[in-house]
């Protein structure tokens, strides 16, 4: 009987599981961020005080940027090789939004920089490269 020949595919790496891991930890605390971001400036707003320009573009910024990380981190497994240049462009952003919040006196935001540069490095290796090549 012949019938399509199903295509084998080799297992996700350990790598790309991390890094997978990694953007998706990104995801829910840049979309917990945003709705904590909201309720802090209503709650501002309600008491009169002082709100900053930048509060709505950097809530916005962060909620797209965690649905465009969630994204990318569900479609890596079809579209692999593809995906991983918007990957590396929103790691960017991740990194240059932290380096705004350190500028601001967010010293956590050091943190979002190590994560933003961990998956990087375990997309960007032999191995994850190969993996998604296939």
């Amino acid at each position: 009987m012949d019938g399509p020949v199903p295509v084998v595919r080799a297992a996700m790496p350990g790598r790309v599981k991390a890094a997978l891991v990694i953007v998706y930890f990104q995801v829910v605390a840049n979309l917990v961020g945003a709705a904590l971001a909201v309720a802090e400036v209503a709650s501002r707003k309600e008491h009169h005080q002082e709100v900053t320009a930048l509060a709505p573009f950097l809530i916005g910024e962060s909620a797209l940027l965690g649905l465009a990380l969630l994204f990318c981190a569900v479609t890596l497994r079809s579209f692999r090789i593809r995906i991983r240049p918007a990957l590396a462009v929103l790691e960017v952003i991740v990194v240059l939004g932290a380096l705004y919040n350190i500028a601001s006196g967010a010293a956590l935001s050091g943190f979002g920089i190590a994560l933003a540069v961990a998956a990087m490095v375990l997309l960007f290796n032999h191995r994850s490269t190969e993996w998604m090549s296939q």
